[in-house]
């Protein structure tokens, strides 16, 4: 972790659309089976649901889910500028639906790359949405969600050259 911090990528288990699903059938699982077992009356079940909605949706996906973070560094010289993304997970053999309160730990790099002084800032831009995308076919990303959304949004309009060129990287 050293370098210009640019940018931090969140990971989740899942994307947060299959969460919610995957919330909403354990709900409904703990709900019918607290209510199999238990003697409810028919007025305390609006509430009982509502109990199990709040214990089960308690905090919101994109903060409280979150398993890891991909950060992206800028580093190097104006001959050799790079850029570095380095990871972080929390350190759990099972991850469940329950993430809050989880530590986070640096596990290492992710990947480097080391764009030409010569690529125009759309290339740098391609290149580092290609390391993603390989990135989420390899251990321990595979299976996991990378929240890009944000970097999508942003990143194709970034000039990437210029980034690097101010942070004393490129020529």
């Amino acid at each position: 972790m050293f370098g210009n911090h640019l940018f931090e990528i969140p990971i989740y288990p899942d994307a947060e659309d299959t969460f919610y699903a995957k919330t909403d059938k354990l709900i409904e699982q703990k709900y019918q089976q607290f209510i199999d077992e238990n003697n409810v009356a028919k007025s305390r079940l609006d509430s009982v649901k509502n109990s199990f909605d709040a214990k089960y949706r308690s905090g919101g996906w994109r903060y409280n889910r979150a398993i890891g973070w991909i950060e992206l560094f800028s580093f190097g010289t104006p001959n050799c500028p790079h850029i570095k993304a380095e990871y972080s997970f929390i350190e759990e053999i099972r991850i469940t639906i329950r993430t809050r309160n989880k530590p986070v730990f640096y596990q290492g790099e992710a990947f480097e790359l080391s764009p030409d002084p010569t690529d125009s800032s759309h290339t740098i831009y391609k290149a580092l949405c290609q390391e993603f995308e390989d990135l989420q076919e390899e251990d321990p990303f595979k299976g996991r969600y990378l929240d890009l959304k944000a970097f999508h949004t942003i990143g194709e309009f970034v000039n990437w050259k210029k980034l690097l060129k101010q942070k004393g990287f490129l020529s």
